[in-house]
């Protein structure tokens, strides 16, 4: 017997006080038109963050360690363009950390 384990997402919301509290910022800066990078240290909190994004349908981009050199280099040049709809960029700490210099 397969068992598939579902999440559901507006109670880790409610019971997150960290989720919560992106939850409110993030509203704020979309209001804004601001865009938004997310800097994490475990790409399990990456997949955490990424469900978030597509449960509040959030356009985002994921770089971590699988994504390769060249798909790193594209999403940070259309990351940057004004006329871009991307509004947060999930970033390991590792692969993340020396892009936008």
């Amino acid at each position: 017997m397969t068992y598939i384990q579902t999440v559901d997402f507006g109670s880790l919301i409610a019971d997150s006080s960290k989720l919560k509290e992106l939850d409110r910022i993030l509203k704020e800066k979309k209001k804004n038109n601001d865009k938004v990078l997310i800097f994490c240290q475990m790409t399990k909190m990456i997949d955490i963050l990424e469900d978030f994004m597509n449960l509040r349908k959030y356009s985002f981009f994921r770089l971590d360690g699988a994504s390769n050199i060249a798909d790193r280099r594209d999403m940070v040049n259309d990351f940057q363009k004004p006329s871009s709809k991307v509004f947060v960029f999930l970033l390991s700490t590792r692969a993340g950390n020396y892009i936008f210099i």
